[in-house]
């Protein structure tokens, strides 16, 4: 397969010369008159490297830039400017702005040719050091939790067995009176063994996900981490009673809890809003945070948990995107099909029925008595049906930016009052346009004065 090559300038026979040219060359091109174009042709085709221009009207080559280093899925994209200004502010600038080379106009086609495989070369070799160092930073990772649970069984469990070893041995020296209360105190030991034991099997794998279903896991979870962080979780399900195989289960049930991880270890805020439904044979995820937010790029390059969550839905056939600005927080979209790869889809069913669910609490009682307790609450939670609208889906920012679109404000208008960037902005437009059906602004307009959004 050719590489996908966008190329954005506003100067009409430049960009129609330059697309002829690189598509001689063997290479799948895409044309775009201005920035807001390409940036929307970048979200849309995922190019393997963009050749822009830095002066266009509205928005310029520098803004395009900013907002490719902020969407996860094209933040490593090489990125060449094109400029007729060569004063020495002018190049560091847009170095500074993370740009990959800069050509300075007039200039030979040769010389834009060599500077696209040298940028293609600079990709691939970054990406093997890229993988490298992840697969490096996972090894470690996998040995320190090795070590946490050899010092959770010698600290916790060790301790405990020690002390029921000192307390069976004492037993045949003690008077008839009092070997009642030494064996119940010896019972209590047994006890706590049992439910340390079983605490540490359902952090290594959650057999409520298995005996149970997605949904009250999903809801079991949520009220662990609220208990265990104060932050409040508000949310909102459809569709999710229905089969899911059980890897798509478990990687769903694991790329939720490091979303929500990451939100108690990042953000900084006391509540996180979470969506997820099913639609046209997809499941759907977006989990947003108004906390301190961060800079993508840097934290992609350091950050293994965040590439392991894209490797885990790429291995679905998914899609993880993130978009975060420092101040203004996070928004996290997860897209996978509703049945795993090479699965045969399937009518939507019950996951459990009401007594499926009763007998497998039961099988959960009889090993650990307090986690039954915690899955029956789950599975209160979680009726059969619950009924979750278009517009129930959309997050808080997206229902703001809904009005804000209705009332004909332009994206750079939304950005400046919701202290976003235009990128952000267009992204949540085009979230809450997918999930209400809409495709144009005046579906926007009239689904908002249907609802009485706008007078």
């Amino acid at each position: 397969m050719s590489a996908t090559i966008l190329v954005i300038d506003d100067e009409m026979p430049l960009l129609e010369e330059i697309l002829d040219r690189l598509r001689f060359e063997g290479f799948t091109v895409v044309g775009a008159k201005d920035g807001l174009e390409g940036w929307q042709a970048a979200q849309e085709y995922h190019p393997d490297l963009i050749v822009c221009d830095v002066v266009m009207p509205g928005m310029n080559g520098y803004d395009v830039l900013h907002e490719i280093r902020n969407d996860s899925r094209l933040v490593n994209t090489p990125f060449i400017f094109l400029t007729a200004r060569a004063e020495r502010e002018d190049l560091r600038r847009g170095m500074e702005a993370s740009a990959d080379d800069y050509l300075t106009k007039p200039f030979s086609f040769q010389e834009l040719l060599k500077a696209i495989h040298t940028q293609r070369q600079k990709r691939d070799q970054a990406e093997r050091e890229r993988w490298q160092a992840f697969a490096r930073r996972l090894v470690n990772a996998q040995d320190h939790e090795r070590q946490q649970i050899a010092e959770n069984l010698q600290n916790n469990i060790g301790q405990l067995l020690n002390r029921l070893k000192l307390a069976l041995n004492v037993i045949g020296d003690l008077p008839p009176s009092a070997i009642g209360p030494a064996l119940f105190e010896t019972q209590s030991l047994v006890d706590m063994v049992s439910t340390r034991i079983n605490d540490l099997a359902f952090d290594l794998w959650p057999v409520m996900l298995e005996h149970l279903g997605l949904l009250p896991a999903l809801l079991w979870q949520i009220d662990r981490f609220t208990a265990q962080t104060s932050i409040h979780v508000d949310f909102k399900h459809r569709g999710l009673e229905q089969t899911f195989s059980l890897e798509l289960k478990t990687a769903i049930y694991r790329i939720f809890q490091e979303l929500l991880a990451n939100v108690y270890k990042h953000a900084h805020t006391d509540v996180v809003y979470v969506w997820a439904w099913v639609e046209d044979g997809r499941l759907k995820i977006t989990v947003e945070d108004y906390g301190r937010g961060f800079e993508l790029d840097a934290a992609l390059a350091c950050a293994s948990g965040l590439l392991t969550l894209q490797e885990r839905a790429r291995l679905l056939h998914g899609e993880l995107t993130i978009a975060s600005q420092v101040g203004s927080g996070t928004l996290v979209t997860l897209d996978l099909p509703a049945v795993t790869p090479g699965g045969m889809s399937a009518e939507p069913a019950p996951e459990r029925s009401n007594g499926a669910r009763r007998a497998a609490i039961s099988e959960i009682s009889a090993v650990n008595p307090p986690l039954s307790a915690e899955a029956q609450r789950a599975v209160a939670k979680s009726p059969e049906t619950q009924h979750l609208d278009g517009y129930e889906t959309l997050t808080t920012r997206e229902r703001e930016i809904l009005i804000l679109v209705a009332e004909n404000r332009t994206s750079t208008e939304i950005a400046d009052l919701l202290t976003i960037s235009p990128r952000t902005a267009e992204a949540h437009r085009a979230n809450l346009m997918r999930k209400l059906g809409l495709r144009n602004k005046a579906d926007i307009i009239r689904y908002a004065l249907k609802h009485h959004l706008i007078s």
